[in-house]
């Protein structure tokens, strides 16, 4: 089962056709079992305060994966979601076909992060980077340059355009790289490359990345 916390009739419509057969979507937490619920849809409003919404759901839903849904989206708040434990962010206005994806992807135990979300959460990493001692023996000069610009929560096209090279040929490179570390995306790879603390991470987007 899952839980959908909205008072938008859409956000219902898209999540009732993105369940997969045979799953049945909640409105109201009254009478719920915290153990039943695989997914909570947890819809904020500007003004909301996220943290406290979501530690109240996480705490009454502790098997559950959150998802939070916002009108408008916004990094800052990505950020203090997820570092408050959601296992999802997204804009309350995506098509179906997003919400499916979505939902397959923090049900299979990952963590949905919107493109925006994704670079500045590896830039805000990529400051606190304190790189292991072989860190620097196991890149080539090309791999340590391009980890300074993944670092700096650039694109691949702005990597692309800063180096000199084709788009194509920074994915390419970023796939080599993800395969050495045995990762899949640049988050991953930013944290396989330095010693970093989930906390200091954490403190530091509060503060704003001061």
């Amino acid at each position: 089962m899952d839980l959908v916390l909205s008072r938008n009739e859409s956000v219902k419509t898209k999540l009732g056709q993105c369940l997969v057969h045979g799953t049945t979507l909640l409105t109201s937490p009254e009478g719920v079992s915290g153990e039943a619920i695989k997914v909570v849809w947890l819809h904020v409003h500007p003004g909301d305060d996220v943290s406290s919404r979501l530690g109240a759901v996480t705490q009454r839903f502790t098997a559950a994966r959150v998802v939070v849904l916002s009108n408008i989206p916004s990094d800052a708040e990505g950020m203090q979601a997820i570092i408050a434990g959601a296992s999802g962010y997204m804009n309350a206005l995506a098509r179906t076909d997003v919400y499916e994806q979505v939902r397959q992807t923090v049900v299979s135990g990952h963590v949905w992060l919107g493109q925006s979300l994704l670079l500045e959460m590896v830039r805000q990493m990529g400051r606190t980077l304190v790189p292991k001692a072989d860190t620097e023996i196991r890149l080539s000069e090309r791999e340590q340059l391009l980890v300074r610009h993944l670092g700096k929560g650039l694109s691949n096209q702005a990597i692309a355009e800063a180096i000199g090279l084709s788009e194509q040929t920074i994915k390419n490179q970023l796939s080599a790289l993800y395969r050495k570390y045995n990762v899949k995306d640049r988050l991953s790879l930013i944290m396989a490359l330095g010693n970093l603390q989930a906390r200091d991470f954490g403190a530091q987007a509060a503060r704003g990345g001061e």
